[in-house]
């Protein structure tokens, strides 16, 4: 018996010891401030250290002995935890994850002093701070008064593989990148080389001083994307154009910029060769590397009366956008989709999954809540690892009415804590924002009621339930979000709209058409349409328009959209173009004004509301600016084929025309031509509009998108007060 009990002892303690998860190790003083422990680098006594779960609860703290060795540490499965240090007065942080040894690094991040989130299942004893003296008292000798305050700056420069502006796990550190640090006047008072790891450190820069970093690009390398996504931990801070962060303000904490990078693109292609993964229509990379097979897409898109879609859907993605004039002041858009088509970051609406802790209620008190969670493989159910949705809308209902309001955190839980009506019906109501509209309610009731989705898919309401006496909690009610993107205002096909997908060998994706026309016009795809009441309700889903374009490659296979040249520097002979307003009629005008920052003029319109009112254009999706790189202004002789003046053809076959090009805050003089080369005389086939000289050399397009306002010969192109740069564009009818 006495052996069976020792037995069982240890058998106990052995449980209690794997069941132990933390962190630990050392605290130690970098004196050469390199981020890594080095032989006979000391620790540092006294410094405070705490365990957080993912949720932000406080699991455990202590302070490093005197050797700076600590341990924190909880009882608890394996799980997501955070380590956060606090730095000791006349202290910094030295840099994050230098070396490639994790076990003489160190893990705080340097304006936080927090780690990543880290996965444990035991006590992990490789979770270090390296620390810098910013101050140093003389005890004896000489009175030497101490240095002026300082801190440290510091950050990682690396290699974006995938392109998407944050530092994922396994992207390399860029080494070699020139870090200029500059003062409030943009004057260079010290730079850096990045080390083998990307990683570079400022010593003991002045407190209350106004700085700003720059970065230099290596050869061969531009930036990525700056603050993607909501972590500032992993996003890049440089701005893309000129290199720089935004000033800053340094104190005791210090300050961390970092910069990603990735292979700089060819800075002129085309006409007739384009680099692998390059699409021929913009000269930029292609979104989807597979479409390079696919064909082109046209769909009409409404644009005036403006009610329809206003804003748009799925314009910053379409390769070619053109504007036609269809009779009484309307115009309609035909944006032809190729190589990119509309999306949205889903990593960056869900965020960093960092969320509240659950409240404790009262005696008497219960806590009402759960989750929202985003569906990763669309069963309709709450699988272990699908991640929250932040910010959405929750509000409690009590026998009809509205006795509470919330939304859910950034791990997409919320809470009611609340006195119970015991017998009396709850609801929950779930409202989705505007920010996420693409976002919808998976099915409800399919699974059991803890991992189930509760809400109506068409209310966002779930059934009625009532509250059970003596219980704490009711922690099941729950909903499930999935998001399809669906391009909206799809209007009726459009003669001209053939004349244009001929030469790029695509199809039109319409929501009906007048019978005369609908007889020649090759049609790819009906918009479908839910309400008949709502002339811009028919859509497609991208999913659809993928498929369309995968499917449409003609008898010939994939189209040949090679013709035009891109050229990232302007050509000679252009005048400034610092704005143009493109006038249809009093109610239907665009103004482009160039944004130097984005090398794109962006778009505005007016409404019927407010003719004289410019309104910034922006696309449905994502709330930014509608922006282009190229807009132009396209004569070509139109001709009107019924009396009512809403049937229109274009005669543009083996011709040239006029065009007015603005780029990089200029106008250009060019010519358009569809007059067949020696490909099209060999093969029968076509290729786009080409844009030229007068002499047919090809014309440097800019690198991106095209925007064509497309107008009758008798148009005008004007600079009413000469040398202003801000030109004016006015439809006249055939």
């Amino acid at each position: 018996m006495k052996n069976r009990l020792h037995l069982l002892i240890l058998l106990l303690f052995a449980f209690v010891l794997s069941a132990c998860v933390g962190a630990g190790n050392l605290v130690w003083l970098d004196e050469n401030a390199n981020g890594i422990q080095d032989p006979g680098e000391l620790g540092v006594e006294g410094v405070s250290v705490q365990l957080y779960s993912e949720a932000d609860e406080l699991l455990s703290e202590t302070e490093t002995a005197a050797d700076g060795s600590y341990e924190v540490s909880v009882q608890s499965s394996a799980g997501n935890f955070y380590v956060v240090f606090s730095l000791p007065d006349e202290y910094g942080f030295t840099a994050q994850h230098q070396g490639s040894d994790p076990l003489r690094d160190s893990d705080a991040d340097p304006a936080t002093g927090r780690t990543e989130l880290l996965a444990l299942s035991e006590v992990d004893d490789s979770i270090d701070a390296g620390l810098l003296l910013l101050g140093t008292e003389v005890d004896a000798g000489p009175v030497v008064e101490d240095p002026a305050p300082a801190a440290i700056i510091s950050g990682q420069t690396w290699l974006d593989e995938d392109a998407n502006g944050l530092r994922d796990a396994g992207e390399p550190g860029l080494a070699g990148v020139q870090v200029q640090l500059l003062d409030d006047n943009g004057d260079a008072m010290d730079e850096k080389f990045t080390g083998d790891d990307g990683g570079y450190v400022f010593e003991s820069t002045a407190l209350g001083g106004e700085f700003t970093l720059a970065f230099v690009p290596p050869l061969d390398y531009q930036f990525t994307a700056m603050d993607a996504g909501d972590d500032d931990a992993i996003d890049s801070d440089a701005d893309p154009n000129s290199g720089q962060t935004q000033s800053f303000t340094l104190d005791t904490a210090g300050a961390a910029y970092d910069a990603g990078f990735v292979p700089a693109g060819p800075t002129s292609m085309g006409p007739d060769e384009f680099p692998a993964g390059y699409n021929p229509l913009t000269g930029q990379a292609l979104c989807e590397p597979a479409a390079i097979d696919w064909g082109v897409v046209g769909i009409s898109i409404s644009q005036f009366p403006p009610a329809a879609t206003r804003p748009a859907t799925g314009l910053q993605w379409a390769a070619w956008v053109s504007e036609w004039w269809i009779g009484d002041g309307d115009t309609r858009l035909y944006a032809q989709f190729y190589g990119c088509y509309p999306e949205i970051d889903l990593d960056a609406a869900l965020g960093g999954q960092q969320g509240d802790s659950q409240p404790e209620p009262d005696d008497g008190e219960v806590v009402i809540g759960d989750k929202v969670w985003y569906d990763l493989n669309s069963n309709a159910q709450q699988d272990q690892g699908e991640p929250g949705v932040p910010g959405i809308g929750v509000e409690l209902i009590l026998s009809s009415q509205v006795v509470a309001s919330t939304t859910t955190d950034g791990a997409g839980r919320y809470y009611f804590v609340v006195q119970p009506e015991y017998g009396y019906t709850y609801q929950v109501r779930f409202s989705i924002p505007s920010h996420l509209q693409t976002f919808y309610f998976v099915s409800a009731n399919l699974a059991a009621d803890d991992v189930d989705s509760d809400p109506n898919p068409s209310t966002g309401l779930t059934d009625g339930f009532t509250l059970a006496e003596g219980a704490s909690e009711k922690l099941d009610i729950d909903a499930g979000l999935r998001h399809s993107i669906i391009i909206e205002g799809v209007r009726s096909g459009r003669l001209v709209y053939e004349v244009m997908r001929g030469y790029f060998e695509g199809c039109t994706v319409i929501a009906g058409a007048d019978p005369t026309v609908l007889a020649q016009i090759q049609v790819c795809a009906q918009a479908a349409n839910n309400n008949a009441e709502d002339i811009g309700a028919a859509g497609i889903d991208v999913t659809k328009l993928q498929q369309v374009a995968a499917d449409n490659i003609g008898t010939y296979g994939p189209p040949n959209l090679t013709g035009n040249l891109f050229d990232a520097n302007p050509p000679d002979g252009c005048v400034p173009a610092n704005s143009l307003t493109m006038f249809y009629n009093i109610n239907n005008q665009t103004y482009w004004s160039y944004d130097e920052a984005t090398g794109a003029y962006i778009r505005h319109q007016n409404t019927y509301l407010a003719p004289d009112v410019q309104e910034v254009s922006t696309e449905a999706l994502t709330g930014d600016p509608q922006a282009f790189e190229n807009v132009l202004v396209f004569f070509v002789e139109h001709e009107q084929l019924n009396e009512a003046g809403t049937i229109f053809d274009v005669h543009m076959e083996g011709r040239t025309g006029r065009v007015k090009l603005l780029r990089d805050g200029l106008v250009c003089d060019l010519y358009w031509s569809t007059v067949n080369g020696d490909y099209e005389k060999e093969t029968g086939r076509t290729r786009p509009i080409r844009f030229v000289y007068a002499d047919g050399t090809p014309f440097p397009l800019k690198p991106g998108q095209l925007f064509m306002h497309m107008v009758h010969l008798n148009a005008d192109f004007f600079e009413p007060e000469v040398g202003s740069g801000d030109w004016r564009a006015r439809w006249y009818a055939p």
